[in-house]
């Protein structure tokens, strides 16, 4: 009884610790890929929808780089909190080993790694790819350059001249030219 009740309390220090860890190091590594999402929302006038379906296609991604920070920082954290209330030493002198100690962080951190296994094999190459098409049709369907035939473009210091487009593809061009306008003075 003594040590189910040893195994829960651990269970429930490390899956508190890791909670916290995946929640701000998934936190901190969301914030960049929000940021470029919503530079295409503005940028590319691409839809919320689309941005929300990006963003989904992305987690995956960062869970694969999250997970293991965060099952380090729960070891660390709940294994530390023992140490540190003289739990460890309280146990060692019931007479319990350090075996019987880790069983259950053992455990936890090798089912982990099965269903890691698992998402890094299988669910993030899937969304990586549903990410990288969606991303590519979203800028070609929302490109913000209109091309005609025989029109001057300007973008910056920059004349973009175009012979002939293809109105179906949009992004099939013939004979482009660029100038760059040089200011002197």
């Amino acid at each position: 009884m003594l040590i189910k009740k040893l195994h829960q309390y651990i269970t429930k220090e490390f899956l508190s610790s890791f909670c916290f860890g995946l929640i701000v190091f998934s936190s901190l590594l969301v914030l960049d890929r929000v940021l470029n999402l919503f530079d295409l929302f503005i940028a590319y006038k691409v839809n919320l929808i689309t941005i929300f379906k990006l963003f989904f296609f992305l987690l995956p991604n960062i869970l694969v780089i999250t997970i293991p920070m965060a099952v380090l920082f729960g070891i660390l954290i709940a294994h530390c909190r023992l140490s540190v209330d003289n739990e460890i030493i309280a146990l060692k002198a019931l007479g319990l080993s350090y075996t019987t100690l880790f069983i259950p962080t053992i455990i936890l951190v090798f089912n982990i790694s099965i269903l890691m296994l698992f998402f890094n094999h299988i669910i993030t190459p899937l969304s990586h790819t549903k990410f990288k098409s969606l991303f590519k049709s979203a800028i070609i369907n929302n490109s913000y350059i209109d091309l005609n035939d025989k029109k001057n473009i300007k973008l910056g210091h920059y004349t973009l001249y175009a012979d002939s487009v293809d109105k179906k593809k949009k992004l099939c061009i013939e004979s482009i030219f660029t100038i760059k306008l040089l200011l002197i003075g």
